[in-house]
């Protein structure tokens, strides 16, 4: 028994002493890993390719606007001493005349008679008579039919003139205008009146 306790003690120190006296191991070293710059492959254009430029439209920045109020300018007003007097029918603009003039030359500018308003029978003509204006160089006259229509226009130095019964086709009121004239301008506001037609040619 004390044979195998002593057996048992020399092993065991044994193995002690060899664990004391065995060699310490090496770490094994870390393995830092090597990066290599690869340089990146160079492309080159045949020499007949030309190179195209893409613009890309940068849009401009808006601005506030401007908010501008318009400015009004009155509009003339009629004075005392012009008057303007109504258009013509046919021709030019009409003519601003002085209203001292107007008054002295046309005042007495009226209808006289013969002047017809109604014509019942085919085979009568129209007659229009008014009074001379002084300063006057002639008178302008037209017929216009009841479909708007000029079926007479012309000039006359005298203060009647007739309307031939061919003028009137048709049933209906025909309008008349005179027109006193001064260097080719008007001189005065016209006259108008209707002739009413009952018969048709």
């Amino acid at each position: 028994m004390h044979q195998r306790l002593r057996l048992l003690f020399i092993l065991l120190m044994g193995a002690l002493l060899a664990a004391c006296n065995a060699p310490e191991a090496t770490p094994t070293p870390t393995l830092t890993p090597t990066f290599t710059n690869t340089p990146r492959p160079t492309f080159t254009l045949p020499p007949t390719w030309t190179p195209t430029a893409f613009v890309t439209n940068t849009p401009r920045p808006t601005q506030p606007p401007i908010n501008v109020r318009p400015t009004v300018t009155p509009a003339a007003r009629r004075t005392e001493n012009l008057n303007l007097l109504a258009a013509t029918p046919i021709g030019a603009p009409p003519t601003i005349a002085l209203d001292a003039t107007f008054d002295a030359v046309c005042a007495s500018f009226t209808r006289s008679l013969p002047t017809s308003s109604l014509i019942a029978d085919r085979q009568t003509d129209a007659q229009v008579s008014w009074t001379a204006v002084e300063g006057a160089e002639g008178y302008r006259v037209w017929l216009l039919s009841p479909s708007n229509r000029y079926v007479f226009i012309g000039d006359t130095t005298e203060t009647t003139i007739t309307f031939e019964r061919s003028l009137f086709v048709g049933l209906g009121n025909y309008a008349w205008e005179v027109m006193p004239l001064r260097n080719g301008d008007r001189l005065c506001q016209s006259l108008t009146g209707v002739i009413v037609v009952r018969f048709s040619n």
